[in-house]
């Protein structure tokens, strides 16, 4: 006998049409017109044209209506709203913070804003993520009330649950609970949070030098020395969320090693590596000297992964023109085999622009599923 097709049937019909023309209209880099999205999906136009009506009025699509001359309904082009809310991604440290927002894909709508300042007491850090979060709002016209997500990056261990647990950089952020203020700061936006390298990792994996299915280490250096793995593509979090933490290790020497850059003549760790390309040799010597410290931690993770390459991304003024090269020459002497070493071009603002793109791809999750 054959079965009777039910309300509950009909309704998953209707979803995964809809998801089917959803998914189309995300990741198309242009307009769609109805045909186009029948030919992508391989349902019908009827189908389509009746899944589009409905998006349309739940305003995630947008119809633009053009005529070509010719007699006949006007041409109409689908698009994914991702005007519809923003995101927002603030990435924060004892000495600064930045901040970024961007649209539902995870495209920029504002540049980077940094502030310079001492945020080390947690409410002062809450203080500076609020503010920030107003001044991105107001720079890029946004609706504060469609603020769809918030990922705060930080120096600690972010365990599965999302729950910052451990930073031997700011340990008050974790014992004064820095975690509820922002949320209760922040209660009709999804808030999140992320280890501040990790999501400089996947952007790197998403949008800087690593190719599909490779594994890296992505080696960070600014105001402190960090690491992340990527593996096969995808960045490592590990059963803890601590994988990376090699500079935890106090006979690493990451946590000192910018002290090697103004044990000379220079005052500031700007001026060291001013000096080294420059061509001082009191400097050289400091820059090869916080190579070495570097390179030990570095040449461990590269041991244990096994990577097809080690990407540097500097923070350090004037940092490219020596340190890359010494760095290579410092791990390459701990390896057993060669590797490929290459120098990240995504900038300072790499955690809050990989903030964007996980918020984005969490966007897109929850539309599609």
């Amino acid at each position: 006998m054959a079965s009777e097709t039910t309300g509950t049937d009909l309704a998953m019909m209707r979803r995964l049409n809809e998801r089917a023309v959803l998914a189309s209209l995300w990741d198309a880099d242009e307009a769609l017109t109805s045909t186009q999205l029948a030919e992508a999906t391989g349902l019908s136009r009827t189908t389509v044209e009746a899944v589009l009506a409905e998006l349309v009025e739940s305003s995630y699509v947008t119809v633009e209506i053009t005529r070509t001359g010719r007699a006949g309904r006007p041409a109409r082009r689908y698009a994914f709203d991702a005007s519809r809310g923003s995101l927002i991604a603030v990435d924060l440290g004892p000495g600064a913070i930045t901040g970024l927002a961007g649209d539902l894909r995870g495209g920029a709508l504002t540049q980077p804003v940094r502030w310079e300042t001492d945020l080390r007491d947690p409410d002062a850090a809450l203080s500076a993520i609020r503010a920030m979060v107003d001044a991105l709002v107001q720079d890029g016209a946004l609706d504060a009330e469609r603020i769809d997500s918030l990922v705060v990056g930080m120096p600690a261990v972010i365990d599965p649950t999302g729950a910052p647990v451990l930073s031997h950089v700011v340990p008050a952020w974790i014992t004064d609970d820095l975690r509820t203020g922002v949320l209760a700061a922040f209660p009709t936006v999804t808030v999140s949070f992320d280890n501040d390298t990790k999501l400089a990792a996947h952007l790197e994996a998403l949008s800087g030098s690593v190719v599909p299915g490779e594994t890296v280490v992505l080696l960070r250096t600014g105001h402190r020395i960090s690491a992340a793995s990527i593996i096969n593509g995808e960045v490592a979090m590990g059963a803890n969320g601590a994988a990376g933490e090699i500079g935890s290790l106090a006979n690493i020497g990451w946590r000192g090693a910018r002290l090697a850059l103004t044990a000379g003549s220079a005052d500031t760790v700007a001026e060291a590596f001013e000096a080294a390309a420059e061509g001082d040799a009191s400097a050289l010597d400091a820059v090869r000297a916080f190579a070495e410290q570097i390179a030990l931690g570095a040449a461990a993770m590269a041991l244990t992964l096994d990577p097809h390459a080690i990407i540097l991304n500097t923070t350090i003024p004037r940092s490219e023109s020596t340190l890359p090269a010494l760095l290579q020459d410092a791990i390459a002497r701990r390896l057993m085999f060669p590797i490929e070493f290459r120098l990240s071009e995504l900038g300072p603002d790499a955690p809050c622009r990989g903030a964007l793109l996980r918020s984005a791809a969490a966007v897109r999750d929850r539309l599609l599923g």
